[in-house]
Formats: structure tokens, sequence, C-alpha cells
């Protein structure tokens, strides 16, 4: 249900404002046969223009993928919860935290490599969690984390350092007894199977791919995150007010007990790739595939501390109301248009690289 209010208040918006930059740039290199982009695989790319030419050009037609993928986005913050056990009310919790995520908002009325890389690598995360927590082990899991990933990293290869943080979190937190299976390096040699196109086109082209890295992390994308600003932008792209459910996620998943040792890589390779993203100067929006988990584990005890006082309902409703008003009318196309937020949004190209 949270998913599809979601999807129906971008449907809404979605002919506002008219086509951006980077949508046209899509469409038109999806319309070249080839291998891969210096910036970024192709699989967006030849979505864009095979959707741009079903639908006629139509911008509210053309925009109704990237709302359902935003909306997939959302269900996965509750399909996580009802994976680490919480019960309904949690779940819903955690779905509508996600809806309330600035970034959910501000990419998902867009046709945007992010916005479908969101959705995807958290899915694969999603898989991952299942993969990790099975007892016993089972090779559909992460076969299926493979497939999954794979299609990530063709659709940007960010998707491969997030997943490496991950296994680098559960190397420092466990369940380190899982990696001496074959399954989890199967899964990984089935996604570099997946990416190999994109990654040798890459190699054989002199890695045009890094020299967008390095434009990114010298500020020369108009989306680009100074290092000093990144965890204060990492916090406004989920929004303040939900941060601090992200937040009782991440304490959540790294204190001790049994939950540490299940869940705690998920944490400990988040913020990994934090540190990761603050060495090689990344943009602040990159982290977002961590989201719905670290969501799910924050959403149940926050609900719960709500519930147990008069004053917190209060504060809770407030804060709410407070989101729900702020981050649409700050992330979508609602003001009248010719305002000076608007012109900005659409000039606004953010090639080379995102």
């Amino acid at each position: 249900m949270i998913g599809g209010l979601a999807v129906l208040t971008l449907l809404l918006v979605a002919d506002r404002y008219g086509y951006l930059g980077d949508e046209f740039y899509f469409v038109v290199t999806g319309r070249h046969l080839q291998v891969a982009a210096p910036d970024n695989p192709m699989l967006v790319p030849y979505l864009a223009a095979g959707w741009y030419a079903l639908v006629g050009g139509n911008l509210w037609a053309f925009r109704i993928l990237p709302a359902l993928a935003a909306g997939g986005y959302v269900l996965l913050g509750g399909l996580v919860a009802r994976e680490f056990g919480a019960p309904r009310c949690h779940q819903v919790a955690a779905a509508a935290a996600v809806a309330m995520t600035a970034l959910t908002l501000a990419v998902g009325h867009l046709f945007e490599t992010t916005t479908f890389d969101m959705l995807i690598t958290a899915t694969a995360l999603w898989i991952l969690i299942r993969a990790l927590r099975a007892e016993p082990q089972r090779w559909a899991p992460w076969i299926a984390v493979g497939l999954v990933a794979g299609v990530a990293m063709e659709i940007k290869i960010l998707a491969a350092p997030l997943l490496a943080c991950c296994l680098l979190g559960v190397v420092v937190v466990g369940p380190r007894s899982r990696l001496a299976s074959p399954r989890p390096w199967v899964a990984a040699l089935i996604a570099l199977a997946l990416a190999a196109p994109n990654l040798i086109w890459q190699a054989t082209h002199g890695l045009p791919v890094a020299s967008v890295a390095a434009n990114i992390a010298s500020g020369g994308s108009t989306s680009s995150t100074p290092r000093a600003a990144l965890l204060p932008s990492v916090l406004l792209d989920v929004g303040p007010v939900v941060s601090i459910v992200l937040l009782v996620g991440l304490v959540v998943l790294l204190r001790g007990g049994e939950r540490r040792s299940v869940d705690g890589w998920l944490a400990a390779g988040f913020l990994i790739f934090v540190v990761f993203l603050l060495i090689t100067g990344g943009k602040a929006y990159y982290p977002a595939a961590f989201y719905p988990a670290l969501l799910a584990a924050g959403a149940g005890p926050v609900l719960d501390w709500i519930r147990n006082r008069t004053w917190r309902h209060v504060l809770a409703i407030a804060l709410v109301i407070i989101s729900l008003v702020i981050t649409p009318s700050l992330t979508l196309p609602l003001g009248p248009v010719g305002f000076a937020a608007v012109q900005d949004c659409n000039r606004r190209e953010s090639r080379p690289g995102q």
C-alpha cells in the first residue's frame, strides 16, 4: 500500500517541467548499438530508448517506469523488515520511512541510472540478507544474489564496490563461516560474468569511467559532493526526520548480541562504504541501496519508543507532518514553472557521470 501511494504521488507530477537533459542523453545513447558508454553501462540507455519509442515520447508515460522503480524501492523496506522477523506494523513503518526519504522522491520522478540502481542494488542486498540468514544454507538464494548483482553492475558499476564493502562487513562482523562455503564466491563469479561486457569494454578503452570518477571527485559534476560535506549530505538525502530512524537502525545492527553476529555486517558494510566514498570523493546519494535495510532495522525500535508516551506520539506526528510538507516541496516538481529553482532544475545536467 505504501509503495502504491509513492507511485501514485510520483505519477501525479510526472509530466511537470519537461524532460531533464540526462533523460534525453539516455534516450539518444540507447539508440546506438554498443557494448558500453564511457560513463555507464548500457542497460538504462537501452531501456530509456525502447520505452521512449514505445510511449511515443509522451513525458508522463515515459516516467511511469521510474515511478514503479521508486515504488519497488519503498516495498523493499517492508520486505527487509519481514526478513528481520518484524511484525506487520513494523514492516509498514519501514516502508513508510523509505517512502519519506528525500532521495526516493527526488529521483523517483526522473528516468536516471540512479533511480534503477537504487532499486536493483537494494534488491541484491535484500536477497543477500536472506542468503546469509538462511539455515541450512542453500544454493538458490546465492545464485539469485549473483544474478541480481550482475544486473545491478550493468546499470551502474557502483554496485561492485558497494557489494564488496558488504563482504568486508561480513569479514569484520560476521557471519564469517558463510564465506567458507563456495556459494558466495560462485555468486560473485555469476555477477562478474554478467557485468563482463561493460568491464571488458572499459578495460580495452583505457578505463574512461576512471576519468569520470576523477572528475566527480574533483567537483567537476554539478552534483559532486565535497568530502567535508559528504556525511551531512547523506543525512540530507535521507531527510532530517528519517535520518533519526536510519541512525537508530545502525545502532541496532551494531550493538552486541545475536543480532550483531547475524545482521551487523549491514551496518559495517555501510560504514565501510561511506569511508570508501570519503577516500574516493563519491556523491552523497551513492549509499542509497543501503537505506531500505537500515531503515527496516530502525523503524521497529523507533515505533515502539513512540508508543510508550503520549508526548512521543505528539512529537512523532508533528515531525512526520513537517517531513511530509517540506520534503516533497524540495524534491518534487511542485513549484510554478518559471520559478528560479525550476529553471535551475531544467538546466541541470550531471554529465559526465552520475
